[in-house]
């Protein structure tokens, strides 16, 4: 099979990318079929073994033997457990399949967008990235991502809805430390001092969130502005993590001033770029710092203030608090 890239990430779920330039064109329908031929048979073609083999070549031919890259990605896993997940994943179609190109054609993207919507256990998504040569060397790529761009779309294991605070509370402690437990008590405080609802969820893989809600001026209906997460199997495991992806949000970040806004506080916050492309994210323990918490303070009161001055989309309603419980938990 020539699949132009697979990737794999530390929770086993494979990526599969297509690359082509905007003037191929394949890059409007048979491509499509080429990338769906691949994840329908990947399974068959990448055993555990030619997966495994082609990771450690990659990381031989960079100068790193493979028990050292383990040892840096998965720290304390074990590899053929990791290997066999892959597979399994695969199997079932847990997976990711993007196509990339300098330019997404209009038959393309309603491909993706129909896939992504279609489809339960795979993400698809298409990220353009157009390039802007400056009068001098300086080149820049503007990546711009249709589809479901989300990291964990692809997987939804059994969320228990609204009543779980205690669970979140004792993973943060776990997880988190007294530190970030008091940390997050206070900013959930100011949050409900200004009118914000705290929305708790869990997992039954232990994953556990509270995501900051806040009411549009008819009361009922919700947005978000971001969810504090806790992932007991991941690298990072407490998060800030922001979402432009979903129904409810997509409607309300049709006001692009108001996206790029909050962007561009909430990347100074976390101290890099967030962009759209995907579910952007910062460690919570950036939150430790005062002046970088009551950046984060003012930056949820400028949010709220927003969403308190506009009603819902006509098409919003208010079992997007459901929504938001759903999406924010699947990891």
């Amino acid at each position: 099979m020539s699949l132009d890239h697979l990737f794999v990430d530390v929770d086993a779920l494979p990526t599969l990318v297509e690359v082509k330039r905007a003037n191929d064109t394949r890059i409007r329908r048979e491509v499509v079929g080429q990338m769906l031929d691949y994840a329908a048979n990947g399974a068959r073609y990448w055993t555990e073994q030619t997966l495994r083999d082609n990771f450690e070549h990659t990381w031989r031919s960079r100068g790193l033997e493979p028990e050292q890259a383990y040892e840096d990605l998965l720290p304390g896993r074990d590899p053929d457990i990791f290997w066999r997940e892959v597979r399994q994943n695969l199997q079932r179609g847990n997976m990711r399949l993007l196509f990339v190109a300098d330019h997404i054609p209009d038959e393309l993207r309603a491909i993706v967008e129909f896939l992504s919507g279609a489809l339960k256990t795979t993400s698809v998504a298409a990220i353009a990235l157009p390039r802007f040569r400056s009068p001098g060397s300086l080149t820049m790529l503007s990546p711009r991502a249709y589809g479901a761009v989300s990291d964990t779309v692809v997987r939804r294991p059994a969320i228990r809805r609204g009543k779980e605070p205690d669970i979140f509370w004792s993973a943060l402690e776990q997880h988190g430390g007294p530190e970030q437990l008091q940390v997050v008590r206070d900013l959930i405080s100011t949050w409900e001092s200004r009118g914000g609802a705290p929305w708790y969820t869990t997992t039954e893989n232990g994953s556990a969130t509270c995501t900051l809600r806040a009411p549009y001026a008819d009361g009922n209906s919700y947005v978000w502005l971001a969810w504090i997460a806790v992932y007991p199997n991941h690298r990072i495991r407490t998060k800030v993590v922001f979402d432009f992806s979903t129904p409810a949000q997509e409607k309300l970040f049709r006001d692009e001033a108001l996206r790029d806004e909050l962007l561009a506080r909430m990347s100074s916050v976390a101290g890099i770029p967030l962009t759209t492309g995907r579910r952007p994210s910062f460690p919570l323990e950036r939150l430790l710092d005062e002046v970088t918490r009551e950046e984060f303070r003012q930056t949820a009161s400028w949010f709220r203030e927003q969403v308190r001055s506009k009603n819902p989309p006509l098409d919003t309603v208010p079992s997007a608090m459901a929504e938001a419980a759903e999406s924010s938990t699947p990891e």
